[in-house]
């Protein structure tokens, strides 16, 4: 069961109902040879719910048209947001591509004697794990002998797993798909404020439905991460780059000492536990003792020293030594 929907979902349909960003998705992370034949200036969408005629219609697929040698062509653009990876996803693909051929026949732009315009199915995944999934129907098939095999459907899907992208072809893109993927991958506050301000200095050039969304999309990956609370916080900050860097960073030093805080706290555990191995019982003095030592380079030395006290008033003196208040 794929997990619960979140407003951010609906971002990212916004996105990649855009075409910029469907333009950009496709040059720069699709490298296929057949790519630079298309005509991304007649790209446009095309109604999905009237193709699958409310037949396992998702809120997140959609159908783009363009031109292709001069020819049309379809772009199949299916967003995965769930956190367990649908085995079948090839099975999927194979009946959209079907209904959607059925489709152009029962409207006439498929006659009799025509051939069938090509379909590119693309999977845009971003969950955490990586997709191990089969891309093709024909890996779902039992083994059988080849004079069977040949009346077996075949087809498969060209993935993008953002979360596997390296960071070399990120940096690559050219087109506005890779400010959402950056953006998605940030960890520093340094480094968020710095590309969230080349963002939007790129996104000048783009139309303003495109830009706003991305704006929703910061302000939704912002309150997510607990950086501001409200809508009214995001404004307040999001006109002021030095108030909007203050705030990245504050939250990141947050997290740097959360992060300390965790490891300081294991280190403690560890000592603690090797002590009552080796000299059990521990007086509630020398545990008392341990909690206000608060240094990585402290900790290590007495779990160290452990095994090479000869006795435990030999170990407390050496815990002495550590106490804040001898520094």
């Amino acid at each position: 069961m794929g997990r619960k929907r979140t407003p951010a979902d609906g971002a990212y349909k916004a996105f990649f109902s855009d075409k910029d960003m469907v333009t950009s998705l496709m040059q720069d992370f699709v490298p296929e040879s057949f790519v630079k034949d298309m005509d991304f200036s007649t790209l446009e969408p095309f109604p999905t719910d009237r193709v699958t005629r409310g037949f396992c219609q998702r809120y997140d697929d959609t159908i783009w048209r363009l031109n292709w040698q001069n020819s049309p062509c379809y772009l199949f653009l299916m967003l995965e947001f769930q956190s367990t990876i649908n085995p079948f996803m090839p099975v999927r693909v194979l009946v959209y591509s079907a209904l959607l051929w059925q489709y152009l026949i029962n409207q006439g732009s498929i006659k009799p004697g025509d051939k069938l315009p090509p379909v590119f199915p693309i999977v845009l995944y971003n969950g955490k794990k990586k997709w191990k999934a089969p891309s093709n129907v024909k890996s779902l098939l039992i083994p059988m002998p080849k004079g069977l095999m040949a009346y077996q459907p075949s087809q498969k899907f060209f993935l993008i797993d953002e979360n596997a992208l390296s960071s070399k072809i990120i940096d690559a893109a050219k087109g506005v798909s890779a400010n959402l993927f950056g953006l998605e991958r940030l960890k520093s506050g340094d480094l968020m404020a710095k590309l969230l301000c080349d963002v939007n200095a790129d996104l000048q050039k783009y139309p303003d439905s495109l830009r706003q969304t991305f704006d929703n999309w910061i302000f939704l990956f912002l309150k997510e991460r607990k950086i501001i609370k409200s809508e009214a916080d995001y404004l307040k900050i999001k006109g002021d780059q030095t108030m909007f860097g203050e705030t990245l960073k504050n939250w990141e030093d947050s997290l740097l000492l959360k992060g300390e805080a965790n490891v300081i706290g294991d280190m403690k555990r560890s000592l603690l536990k090797a002590l009552e191995e080796r000299f059990m019982p521990i007086s509630s003095a020398i545990k008392k003792k341990l909690n206000r030592v608060n240094e990585n380079s402290s900790l290590f030395d007495l779990i160290s020293s452990v095994y090479k006290v000869k006795d435990l008033s030999e170990f407390d003196a050496l815990l002495d030594s550590k106490l804040p208040s001898h520094k």
